[in-house]
């Protein structure tokens, strides 16, 4: 644990940026991730309604009536 701590504590103004570049590796090289992100797409492209919602878009989509948390009634 105590390496840990060094390493954060010598790095720390750049830690930040060594997570995201992980981040970014792993976002571009996990076949795992790759595959699931692109199953989502294909899902978010075949319920438009879907993509409303995670967008905070929750009332009147496609002409339908949809429960609005905020007011916690029909609008």
């Amino acid at each position: 644990m105590e390496k840990v701590e060094n390493f954060y504590t010598e790095y720390e103004d750049m830690f930040e940026e060594y997570i995201e570049d992980i981040k970014r590796y792993l976002r571009n090289n996990n076949e795992e991730y790759i595959k699931l992100q692109k199953e989502f797409h294909e899902t978010l492209d075949k319920n438009e309604n879907l993509v409303f919602v995670l967008e905070g878009e929750i009332t009147n989509l496609n002409g339908t009536l949809v429960p609005n948390p905020i007011k916690k009634k029909w609008s």
